[in-house]
């Protein structure tokens, strides 16, 4: 099945605007399931600097490894965890 991309104006216009501003920021975004909020966020991040991350049904151990790999990858810097992390 080839995955159609809808107008998504209004979100990706947010997503500018907030993309643009001065200061860090996050941004949830989530909705029903095949909505389209994976296809927003890769749209959004095409021809931009950025890390996307999907997190895996393997452990919170596993993903916070790979995120880190990923980050290092991306920004050519290790990261250094202080605290272990825990599910909120």
């Amino acid at each position: 099945m080839i995955q159609q991309f809808v107008d998504r104006v209004p979100e990706l216009d947010f997503l500018e605007r907030k993309y643009a501003e001065d200061r860090a920021q996050m941004i949830i975004i989530y909705g029903r399931r095949r909505v389209g909020k994976t296809e927003l966020i890769k749209k959004f991040i095409q021809k931009k600097r950025a890390l996307y991350f999907l997190c895996t049904k393997d452990s919170l151990r596993e993903n916070s490894r790979e995120l880190k790999r990923g980050s290092t990858n991306y920004n050519g810097k290790r990261i250094h965890q202080r605290r272990s992390l825990h599910r909120v």
